[in-house]
């Protein structure tokens, strides 16, 4: 019997890490309180120093980047959309 793996299903469950954060769309604003925006869970992981060597200066040492389930957003993230 073969071990079935859904990513899409399984990985919320399988990931340890998870933090609560807000989620909040450009259109709430920026001066918004974070109460506007939707609570969600999301996985943070630094940014190695390979990836910010190899982004010419766009990311540094100190940046993180967050896994967020898309299911649980309200929409496909766009510019302005903060992560609170």
């Amino acid at each position: 019997m073969g071990l079935e793996w859904d990513a899409r299903q399984d990985f919320l469950t399988t990931a340890d890490g998870w933090e609560p954060i807000r989620f909040c769309p450009a259109e709430i604003g920026p001066k918004a309180a974070p109460s506007e925006g939707y609570s969600i869970q999301g996985l943070r992981r630094a940014v190695s120093s390979q990836e910010a060597a190899r982004s010419e200066g766009r990311y540094t040492a100190t940046d993180v980047v967050w896994h967020l389930v898309a299911d649980a957003l309200p929409h496909v993230p766009t510019p302005g959309d903060r992560i609170v």
